[in-house]
């Protein structure tokens, strides 16, 4: 699933998604629109982290996390969306 969120600060977001994480049936996008970020949020089986590294740099985008839990920074909002369906298509 994809939620986004413009009212939550980033930190309030992160701990929501700990909170989700044993919830999480594979993965989760929750998209902090006012800082084009996204976190990833998993149970473990997908590692968020490895997503990150591997796919954020094709649209420009940062960062890093653990197995669980992961974020990625974007200079523009269409870039978010990008990395969301290429993620979602590489899980299929």
């Amino acid at each position: 699933p994809v939620e986004r969120y413009n009212i939550l600060s980033l930190d309030d977001l992160t701990q929501l998604g700990r909170a989700l994480s044993p919830y999480i049936k594979k993965l989760a996008f929750l998209i902090h629109e006012p800082s084009t970020t996204v976190l990833l949020v998993s149970d473990g089986k997908v590692n968020c982290c490895k997503l990150v590294k591997e796919n954020a740099g094709i649209y420009n985008g940062k960062g890093g996390g653990n197995d669980i839990q992961a974020r990625a920074i974007f200079t523009k909002m269409e870039y978010v969306e990008t990395f969301i369906d290429l993620i979602e298509k590489h899980l299929r």
